[in-house]
């Protein structure tokens, strides 16, 4: 018997031979030779006979397994056997020696060796490989195998192993001890249940190693990739065998795929893993070769604190508790730092909202790796929303909430209803139509030659002398048939590439066919594209053709008393031109015709074969930007060429209350009322005044602290308590006015008042500083508990009606929803609630949101000071001192601006925020605009006759500056003509600035710019009439547009003078005048004559 160490997987109690290895590194048969060491017997015995003889290999290997020379020895024969193998060949040597009375004894044993058993019999193929492959295994079954003196052995030759035995009865023994000995069993692994399903080898690997001895079975896989199946094959001792299929059953639960979420986490909690620690995710991922998906926060989704979203997890099954921890890790690292409603007005509410402040959230996330989410909302049912979405999340920076579409929009709707509407310059039925100056402009789904047949006009494009090539051609083939294609090929026979060619519509059902050889020509448009990084408007320099060709036809159309002409997308088809591109092309193309009068020409068709989707979006797209562009040229024209000044005063609205509580716990009722209003909108006695700055914060123009500013004293030193017509004015510093509202209160009651207006006492209010006021207010009513007080009002005034909302919300919170020391009983509630915005500061480092918070607020806006021009100065300083109160308050409600009339008439000075303090110029204009208008009648009628017409350039239309901003224009240009220096002049009470030397015009209030130029008809210096220049660089002063003109200038004399006209008599004649005047007689350079049709225009010249 032959036993196996369980433990080690070997044959008990035997030593492993090393086998040979040839050349080629093949494992070979051990050849042995005799104790001897090959020394010849002759050399020892004397009649030595010495035979060679040549037997398979595996004879030879059998030779020596039975040790036949021993065995020889037995019976009394002297012999010596040397045995040499021939490298790679199928047999070998046997080198007999023996003397001559042994040599027909020892040939006949040899000979019997001729006819050995060879073969694996009934073994498993698998348990061949695995003897193949373990050698060592091997060796050691033949020694055992001699110990036995079993006649037979385990050979391996030629890459395989055989078992070779001197009869069949030795050969069959030793196949039945080896199936005894070593098991085959195979397992089945669906391997896309498996983490590892695309690596079967990395799979395998793990199962060898998790074997206590590897080596010892023969691990097989069998991977049929149809049914996504692998069969593993364990074959070696039956134990070993039936210890690895259970080792694999395991591995397969360790490593199947399983699906698990991380649940209920704070979506704005998902987004910045989302963000900002994607590596570690993707780090996770390549770790434990996983899958890992954060759900988004979609559109739809109504934020609040508690909106969650979850992590999906595809892992195997070994690995799930250590990545489940290492995500929870993840999650628990991040920092979530709230500030709860604070003002949309605030610093940080216009910094969040103003689109300039993007690129900074953008580079203070990616320097602090901090994410910014506001949301806002108005009521407690109806809350923001947060999302990947276009203004509800900046990318890599600030997460907006629903705020930035519909209460952003409000938001800056209400800073701005000042300001009157405009009205649109085109019309827009659809969103594939635009009607521009009577001309439709339309994108039809169809058919060429069916809808074409719809217009009277169609425009083909062809290859000359192939009139069906192209998909255009074949569609109008298909129609027309082979008598469409005879007329062609008649009257397009001549045509160049150059020309447009013209066939009857009869075929197709519609009046006329324009034919642009387009397939033809270069088609370079691709040239073009690549120059666009150099030079942007030469993009389309080399379709010049094709849109000149376009636009030929158009006017051709138009010409022949067509009224509608059907264009299709010419060169987006094979010619491979960018559908962008040829759309931008002929929008505008259709734009600018359509621009100009026209005769005829009313409908311009523009037919997109229904399935290119590519091209409908594209000509979509820019029939829509284009319509918007017209739209924002007419806008612009309004703001630029109308004098702010000018505009009428809003009107006021009406004073409305938005809350009202009552607290019966005083001998005297207490009420709090929150109107939107100005303070002087509502019966009050008494009007507490926050828009006297002292001399010490009158001078600094930094917002510095006046929230945090706690000097309580500040308000004792600065309250002036005067008496305006019946009401009391209690004036103070704004700066530490929170802090000292009890003083206020307690002097307001001292003097017997019964109510008091309470304005916006700073800009960044917040709802923790309207409990810290109505906290002041019970402390008011503690100490007045069993007092006959009088003060028992307190009515809150805000001029901004979403502020007004927001403070009217955060007082009702506070009465409704929190611990007060007495109760109250609400009378008026707000039913549309507006919180203000809840800012969210995220990150995984405390110092990031330290850093982020710094960041904005050093750059919120800041405090300025603007000191107001002459023009409104005079008209100030006329207004009584109990009005100018009023105005005072009026402005700090409406617009949170402080205005300051210096005493001695030395300044007047608006502190605030860059924005409010332009708002309340435009509102301290309007209050004056009688004054100055008077003023700049008088100036008007003066130098009428000097003051030429001016224009405003936007587009391809010049349009004319009203009269006040046209005589300013032309005031200051005259300055500039005379001292050049200065080119920079602010007109229109300081919201316009113009550029002489550029000839623009920048429009402060509304950010937009245009181009400006002076008639070249009308002029004043040298005396009224038609002005004409020698040399084009002077007309070129007054604009790019050049008419060069054909002009009579007939008998001419020096000017008379400015603004007045030519009378002079020509000399010699009793009434006949002079019929042009010059700037100079001996060598004129500019003529002005008398008649505008003195001048025959030739050519209209754009420098």
């Amino acid at each position: 018997d032959i036993g196996i160490d369980d433990d080690k997987g070997t044959v008990t109690e035997l030593h492993s031979l090393p086998p040979n290895v040839n050349q080629d590194g093949n494992e070979t048969i051990a050849f042995k030779n005799s104790p001897s060491d090959n020394i010849p017997i002759c050399n020892k015995l004397p009649s030595i006979i010495q035979t060679e003889y040549e037997f398979p290999v595996k004879t030879i290997f059998l030779m020596q397994q039975i040790n036949l020379q021993q065995r020889l020895s037995k019976y009394g024969e002297a012999v010596s056997f040397t045995f040499l193998a021939n490298d790679g060949g199928a047999s070998g040597k046997v080198i007999m020696q023996t003397t001559s009375k042994h040599t027909a004894f020892i040939s006949q044993k040899l000979s019997d060796l001729m006819n050995v058993i060879d073969g694996c019999g009934s073994l498993s193929k698998q348990i061949c490989q695995y003897l193949a492959s373990h050698g060592e295994i091997r060796d050691l079954i033949n020694l055992k195998l001699q110990d036995c003196n079993i006649d037979a052995g385990i050979v391996y030759a030629d890459q395989s192993i055989s078992v070779v035995a001197i009869d069949s009865d030795a050969h069959d023994k030793i196949i039945t001890f080896l199936k005894e000995l070593f098991h085959t069993d195979s397992i089945k692994i669906k391997n896309k249940h498996l983490c590892l399903s695309k690596n079967m080898e990395k799979f395998l690997f793990l199962i060898k190693d998790s074997i206590p001895r590897p080596n010892s079975v023969l691990l097989e896989s069998d991977l049929d990739s149809k049914s996504s199946t692998c069969i593993l094959t364990v074959t070696g001792p039956q134990e070993l065998v039936e210890n690895t299929i259970q080792i694999i059953k395991d591995k397969e639960q360790d490593y199947e795929v399983v699906s698990f979420s991380v649940q209920h986490i704070c979506a704005l909690k998902t987004d910045y893993l989302r963000i900002y620690q994607m590596h570690d995710i993707l780090a996770l991922e390549k770790k434990y070769n996983c899958h890992i998906t954060i759900e988004t926060v979609k559109k739809g989704d109504v934020f609040s604190p508690q909106l969650s979203k979850a992590i999906t997890i595809k892992c195997c099954r070994l690995k799930e508790n250590e990545i489940n921890r290492q995500i929870h890790e993840l999650i628990d690292n991040i920092i979530i730092e709230k500030e709860e409603s604070i003002s949309f007005h605030s610093r940080i509410g216009r910094l969040c909202y103003c689109s300039e402040s993007n690129s900074k959230f953008e580079r203070w996330g990616s320097q602090y790796q901090c994410l910014v989410a506001i949301a806002g909302h108005q009521d407690n049912s109806t809350k923001s929303k947060l999302g990947s979405a276009a203004n509800n999340l900046k990318e890599a920076s600030v997460a907006i909430g629903s705020m930035a579409s519909r209460c952003k929009q409000k938001f800056w709707n209400m800073i701005s209803s000042h300001k009157s509407s405009k009205k649109s310059l085109v019309s827009l039925p659809s969103k594939d139509e635009r009607i521009v100056n009577n001309v439709v402009i339309k994108l039809i789904k169809g058919n060429i030659g069916v809808e074409g047949a719809k217009c009277d006009v169609i425009v083909n494009s062809i290859r000359l002398k192939a009139y069906r090539e192209g998909n255009i051609a074949a569609a109008l083939y298909e129609v027309g048939g082979s008598s469409y294609e005879l007329e062609c090929m008649a009257k397009l026979m001549t045509l160049t590439v150059d020309e447009i060619g013209c066939t009857t519509g009869s075929y197709i059902g519609c009046k006329s066919i324009y034919h642009i050889p387009f397939l033809s020509s270069d088609r370079t448009l691709a040239k073009a594209l690549m120059l666009v990084k150099i030079v942007s408007y030469l993009v389309f320099f080399d379709m010049k053709w094709l849109s000149s060709s376009v636009e030929r036809c158009l006017k051709r159309a138009d010409q022949k008393g067509m009224n509608s002409i059907a264009i299709p997308t010419i060169g987006t088809g094979r010619t491979g031109l960018n559908a962008k591109d040829v759309a931008k092309e002929m929008i505008q193309i259709a734009s600018t015709f359509g621009q100009k009068k026209k005769r005829n020409l009313k409908n311009i068709h523009f037919i997109i074969y229904p399935t290119d989707s590519q091209s409908y979006f594209a000509f979509h797209k820019e029939l829509n930007v284009s319509s918007v562009d017209l739209q924002a040229q007419k806008q612009l024209a309004d703001s630029l060429i109308k004098s702010n000044s000018s505009q009428e005063l809003p009107e006021r609205n009406e004073c409305q209350l938005l809350f009202k509580a009552q607290c019966t716990a005083t001998k005297v009722p207490v009420e709090i009322h929150v109107y939107h209003g100005a303070t002087d909108d509502t019966n009050k006695d008494a009007i507490i005044d926050i828009t006297a700055l002292c001399s010490k914060h009158s001078n600094t123009n930094k917002y510095a602290d006046i929230v945090t500013y706690a000097d309580a004293e500040h308000v004792c030193n600065t309250l002036q308590h005067l008496q305006i017509s019946n009401h009391s004015i209690y004036q103070v510093c704004p700066y530490g006015c929170l802090a000292g509202f009890n003083t206020l209160l307690a002097c307001v009651s001292a003097n017997g008042e019964n109510s008091v207006a309470i304005p916006l006492l700073n800009i960044d209010v917040n709802a923790a500083n309207i409990d810290y006021l109505v906290n002041l207010i019970e402390s008011f009513m503690e100490t007045h508990l069993h007092d006959d007080i009088s003060l028992s009002c307190f009515k809150f005034m805000i001029g901004y009606r979403n502020r007004s909302a927001e403070i009217a919300t955060w007082i009702q919170d506070k009465i409704m929803n929190k611990i007060l020391k007495f109760k109250w009983s609400v009378i008026q509630n707000m039913s549309i609630q507006n919180f203000g915005l809840n800012v969210y500061y995220i990150a995984s480092d405390k110092k990031a949101i330290v850093n982020m918070k710094r960041s904005m607020i050093t750059n919120c806006n800041t405090w300025a000071c603007h000191r107001l021009n002459d023009d409104v100065y005079e008209y100030v300083y006329t207004i009584p001192s109990n009005l100018w109160h009023q105005i005072a308050l009026t402005i700090w409600s409406v617009y949170n601006t402080i205005v300051i009339r210096q005493d001695s008439r030395t300044g007047i000075c608006i502190f605030g925020f860059e924005g409010d303090i332009m708002d309340t110029v435009s509102y301290m204009f309007k209050l004056s605009k009688v004054h100055v208008e008077e003023k700049a009648y008088q100036e008007v009628q003066q130098f009428a006759a000097e003051t030429s017409q001016w224009y405003a350039v936007i587009g391809l239309n010049r349009v004319k500056f009203e009269t006040k901003i046209n005589y300013e224009l032309e005031k200051n240009y005259n300055i500039y003509c005379k001292n050049q220096t200065k080119s920079i002049f602010h007109i229109d009470s300081d919201t316009k600035i113009i550029d002489y030397e550029n000839m623009k015009m920048t429009d402060v209030t509304h950010g937009v710019q245009c181009l400006i130029e002076k008639s070249a008809f009308r002029g004043s210096a040298l005396g009224t009439g038609t002005y004409f220049a020698v040399d084009a660089q002077v007309s070129r002063k007054y604009g790019d547009g050049l008419l060069l003109a054909s002009v009579l200038t007939g008998i001419y004399t020096k000017s008379a003078g400015s603004g007045r006209p030519n009378l002079s008599i020509i000399p010699g004649s009793k009434s006949e005048r002079v019929h042009s005047v010059v700037d100079n007689p001996d060598n004129p350079t500019i003529f002005v004559v008398s008649n505008d049709n003195s001048a025959y225009p030739e050519y209209i010249l754009y420098v």
